[in-house]
């Protein structure tokens, strides 16, 4: 008896294509892939070719394009390192979890901002302290005393 062969789910079929298939299987999403995965490493056409199986001319091409747009930069006439400080770098790192996430059915992507959101947004999302006089003396709270103008009273909000 033969078996029926069995296709993948749409998110197995793209596994192994760059972000999960998202940007196809182009040269430029092969080096994108590859420069997110070690975005600490110095890269040559020529090492990204051996990465990628693409053809030289194709990276070359490629990493004209990505340093156009910002997300490379040159160390010297054929060398070329991540530039880790573009949001495009940081929405390419999230992406590459959410594909990981969804595959594997794992939360790094969530805990990944959380640290990004603690680091780059620190002084906006930290609870603020307030100064707060009562009769002659100051105090510092985490609420805000607001008067409400139809009722004359005070309403205490958590910060």
């Amino acid at each position: 008896m033969a078996l029926a062969a069995v296709s993948p789910s749409p998110e197995r079929k793209y596994y192994d294509t760059p972000f999960g298939g998202l940007f196809g299987n182009s040269v430029i999403a092969n080096v994108v892939e590859e420069i997110i995965a070690d975005p600490y490493s110095t890269y040559t056409a020529e090492s990204l070719k051996d990465l990628t199986d693409r053809s030289l001319p194709r990276i070359r091409k490629a990493l004209v394009y990505l340093k156009e747009m910002g997300l490379l930069k040159s160390v010297d006439s054929n060398r070329y390192t991540v530039n880790r400080k573009t949001k495009k770098f940081s929405a390419l790192i999230f992406l590459a979890y959410a594909v990981s996430d969804d595959n594997d059915t794992t939360d790094i992507m969530d805990a990944k901002i959380l640290k990004y959101c603690s680091v780059h947004f620190k002084d906006k999302i930290e609870p603020q302290v307030f100064v707060m006089a009562t009769n002659d003396t100051y105090q510092k709270t985490s609420e805000i005393t607001r008067f409400s103008p139809s009722s004359n009273s005070p309403s205490t909000a958590v910060a």
